[in-house]
C-alpha cells in the first residue's frame, strides 16, 4: 500500500482514509487476528500520524500481548497503538442476515490502549 509518502507490502483488514488530502496517511489502520510486531513496527514508523487498533477473536485478557507490543515497538509509537478482543459469537451477534455490523465498544471482551500501565 502506498499512502503518505509510504511504499510497503501491506494491506489493511480495515482502514480510514484521510478524508482531506489525496494520498496523505490513513487517519485509522486495523489488524485482524495474528499480526507481527515487525509489520506493526514498520507501520508506525512509515505512518506516524496513524491510529492502530489490532483486534483480536475471544481472548478475555489481553494485558499480556499489549505489554509485550507497548515493550517492542518503537520509542513513541506505542499510544497510537489499542489491542481489542471481539467475543467468539461475534459474527451471530453483531452481523445482521443483510450483512450490517452493529457493535459497540460495550460489546467487547477487552480494550487495552497500549498507553496504559496495564
Amino acid at each position: 500500500m502506498s499512502a503518505g509518502g509510504a511504499s510497503l507490502p501491506y494491506h489493511p483488514d480495515i482502514l480510514a482514509p484521510h478524508a482531506v488530502e489525496a494520498g496523505a496517511p490513513p487517519l485509522w489502520w486495523a489488524e485482524c487476528g495474528s499480526v507481527s510486531v515487525t509489520k506493526l513496527s514498520k507501520l508506525a514508523v512509515a505512518y506516524p500520524s496513524t491510529s492502530f487498533t489490532v483486534a483480536k477473536w475471544a481472548r478475555s485478557d489481553l494485558r499480556g500481548y499489549a505489554g509485550s507490543l507497548r515493550r517492542d515497538l518503537p520509542a513513541g509509537a506505542a499510544h497510537r497503538f489499542e489491542v481489542i478482543s471481539f467475543p467468539a459469537d461475534s459474527a451471530e451477534r453483531f452481523i445482521s442476515d443483510d450483512g450490517e455490523i452493529s457493535v459497540g465498544f460495550a460489546d467487547l471482551l477487552d480494550q487495552v490502549p497500549l498507553l496504559q500501565g496495564q
